[in-house]
Order: C-alpha cells, then structure tokens, then sequence
C-alpha cells in the first residue's frame, strides 16, 4: 500500500502538463511539481513540518516527494524547473519560539513566476470596455469578442454548457464556482491556452436560451490570461 504522509488537498488537481509563464510546456512529474508550488501559492496553503506549519505557500521537500506529486524524484524536478528558466525560491524552515533549528528546506515559485493574476483595469482607448494589460502573459495579443444573437455566427466558438470546446462549462459545471474550477483544471492542462493560440482575434458564442450564462466568469479568467476584451 502506498504510504502518504499528507493528502491532496480535495479540491486542487495537480495535471500532468503545465505551461510556463514563458510558454514552453512541461509534463510528468516535472509539471506536477510546477503545479504544486503554483497552487500552494495561490491558496496560501501551510505545509506541516513536524508538529509546525511551514509559512503560507512554502512547500516543504518531503511535500515535493509524496506519490500524488514528484514521487522519489521530486526535489530533483526542482533542478529541472529551474534549468526551463522558472525562477524557485528557497529557504531553511525556521520554527521559532526557541526550537532547534530545522534541516528541512522549504520552496516557493518567485512572485514573477506566478501565473497572470488580477491587475489593474485600463481603457482600451476606444471608450469602450477596459481590459487588462499584462505583459509576457500567456493569451498576450490575442483579442476576444464575444458575440449574441441565434443562429451562432460560423467563426465562433461555441461556449454554452455541454459543448466541447474547453471553454465550455460542462453540464454539471452550471453555477459559477463549479466553472472557476473546470477553467483552472483546463489551464493546467495546457487545454485553455492551446485553444486560443492559433489565431490573433476569437469570436465566442453562448446560446441565449442557455440557463447559464458563462460569459462573466470566462472573461475574467481571459482577461487575466492577457486576452484583450473586444468590443
């Protein structure tokens, strides 16, 4: 039986792809590594070390070791990481309050290796919508639009719930958290990104008589992703 020191947390899905901020993509256990700093950041998850907490979004190395992530090789995924250019952090845990100190190492994607997050809105320069500006992100310079009316205009991508674009919410997907989560799973698996990398401009679609709408929800997502919002 294999022995885990600590679970996954149940709702994070660590993929077996990633993409890099600078767009190379990974696989195997080097990209579950990847994604394991990357959502111990977002959630500023505290890793135990001992009978401490590591500070928030540190992950320890034994973290890195257990089967759901680098398995035995996962400290040495971290060298691999780093030759692909992604910046690691690292430091020596330090528990306080006068304890011995520790020989544990802890590890944190630097701040600039963290992937789009919101940032501040600006115009568009057209008096229209604003859309967010963030460099070297991966949609930067692609322009998306999203169009109404029936029938769905030939060009666009179908992205009501149940149809198989990866944009689309699933059926079961149909409240707006459930549809944050299907996204970020796409992302991780380089699914979201490859979707709209092909072409500079995108025309989305989603039926009127849908129950759900999931335009709010994907274009924030798109936006902090670098997409420009057309109008």
């Amino acid at each position: 039986m294999t022995h885990h020191q600590a679970p996954l947390p149940p709702t994070w899905h660590l993929a077996d792809e990633a993409i890099l901020p600078g767009g190379r993509t990974i696989t195997g256990t080097a990209a579950r590594v990847y994604n394991l700093l990357l959502e111990s950041g977002r959630h500023s998850h505290r890793w135990k070390v001992g009978r401490h907490l590591a500070p928030a979004g540190w992950v320890p190395t034994w973290v890195l070791r257990e089967p759901w992530a680098g398995g035995s090789a996962g400290d040495r995924r971290l060298r691999d990481l780093r030759e692909a250019g992604v910046s690691i952090a690292s430091q020596r845990f330090d528990p306080g309050d006068d304890a011995p100190a520790s020989a544990s190492w802890l590890w944190h994607l630097s701040p600039r290796e963290v992937s789009p997050s919101p940032g501040g809105w600006v115009g568009d320069g057209r008096g229209g919508q604003g859309v967010r500006s963030r460099e070297g992100a991966p949609l930067q310079g692609v322009t998306v639009r999203f169009v109404a009316g029936r029938p769905a205009p030939a060009e666009a991508i179908d992205i009501s719930p149940g149809a198989p674009s990866p944009l689309a919410p699933s059926f079961a997907a149909c409240d707006d958290e459930a549809y944050r989560r299907e996204l970020l799973q796409a992302f991780h698996a380089g699914r979201l990104v490859a979707t709209l990398t092909s072409r500079a401009e995108w025309s989305l679609w989603a039926d009127p008589a849908a129950l759900y709408n999931p335009r709010p929800v994907l274009e924030t997502a798109l936006s902090k992703l670098g997409a420009v919002l057309g109008v």
